[in-house]
C-alpha cells in the first residue's frame, strides 16, 4: 500500500486549518486575547475575590463579636442575683440562700467560682497569693457576729445602744443586712500590698469590683474596706469602674436605662 494521507486524514487537516485560520482572525479582530492577557486577568478577578470574602469574613465576626458582647452584656444585667444588693432597707430573710459549691474551707455562689479561680490562678503565676478570708455567711452566722461586735463594743466603751448599733453595723451588718449571704462577697486576707494592689488593678477582669469604699460610704452606709470584693460580671465591672459607680449607683442606674428603653 503506497505511503501518503488517506481521504480521512486530510480532511482533518483541513479542518484544523480552518480553525487556526478563525482562531487568527477572532486575535486580530480583538475578540480573544492572548493566554498571557487571559491569566493575568484571572489572577486579578481571584485576588479580588479573596479579599471581598477576607472582607466579609472580618465584617460578619466583628457584628457576631459585637452581638456577643452585647448578648453577655445583657444577660449579666439580666441576672438579678448579680446586682442585688443586700443592706439594712433592703434585707432578706433567713431563708434565702444562694446556690452554693464548696472552695475550700469556704462556701461561694457557684456563679462566681470559675471567675474566683482564674483570677487567684492569674495572681499566683505573678507570685501574688490571695486568700480568701470569708465567702459565704448564712443569716444566723451574720447576726452572731452582729451581736459579739455589739457587745465588745459596749462592754469596752460607754456610748449608747443606739450609737453603738449604729457604729457596728458600718462593717458588721446584722443577719439579713449583709452581702455575704449571696455568695457573691469574698473577703481575701491582708497578707501584704501586692494583695491589694492586684485585686484593685485587676479585678474586673474578673468581674469583680471593691464592694466597700471610702468615697461611696454615704451611698453604701460601710466602712471601706480594700479587701472585699464583690462578684458582678465582668461588663458591669467594667462600666462601673469607666462610669465611676458603686453597686447602689449603677443598680439604679441601670433600672433608669431599662425604664428609658
Amino acid at each position: 500500500m503506497p505511503y501518503g494521507l488517506t481521504p480521512s486524514d486530510k480532511k482533518s487537516y483541513k479542518e484544523s486549518k480552518l480553525r487556526r485560520k478563525q482562531a487568527l482572525n477572532a486575535y486580530e479582530s480583538g475578540k480573544i486575547q492572548p493566554l498571557h492577557k487571559c491569566r493575568k486577568s484571572l489572577f486579578l478577578v481571584i485576588i479580588l475575590v479573596v479579599f471581598l470574602i477576607s472582607g466579609i469574613f472580618a465584617y460578619a465576626v466583628n457584628v457576631f463579636s459585637v452581638a456577643d458582647s452585647n448578648r453577655i452584656m445583657q444577660d449579666e444585667i439580666s441576672n438579678a442575683e448579680l446586682l442585688k444588693i443586700i443592706n439594712k432597707s433592703a434585707p432578706v430573710g433567713s431563708d434565702y440562700k444562694p446556690d452554693l459549691i464548696k472552695y475550700g474551707a469556704f462556701e461561694v455562689n457557684k456563679i462566681l467560682l470559675p471567675y474566683l479561680e482564674n483570677m487567684i490562678s492569674d495572681a499566683k503565676a505573678q507570685g501574688i497569693n490571695l486568700e480568701l478570708n470569708s465567702a459565704y455567711i448564712s443569716f444566723n452566722e451574720q447576726e452572731s457576729l452582729y451581736k459579739n461586735e455589739l457587745n465588745k463594743l459596749l462592754k469596752n466603751s460607754d456610748i449608747s445602744l443606739v450609737r453603738a448599733e449604729s457604729e457596728v453595723q458600718k462593717h458588721t451588718p446584722k443577719g439579713g443586712n449583709s452581702e455575704f449571704q449571696t455568695g457573691l462577697l469574698i473577703e481575701f486576707k491582708n497578707n501584704s500590698n501586692s494583695v491589694r494592689s492586684y485585686l484593685e488593678k485587676n479585678c474586673i477582669e474578673y468581674g469583680f469590683i471593691q464592694r466597700y469604699t471610702d468615697d461611696k460610704q454615704p451611698l453604701t452606709k460601710m466602712a471601706g474596706n480594700s479587701y472585699i470584693y464583690r462578684y458582678v460580671g465582668i461588663n458591669n465591672a467594667g462600666t462601673m469602674r469607666s462610669l465611676n459607680m458603686c453597686l447602689e449607683e449603677y443598680a439604679e442606674y441601670i433600672n433608669q436605662q431599662q425604664t428609658n428603653d
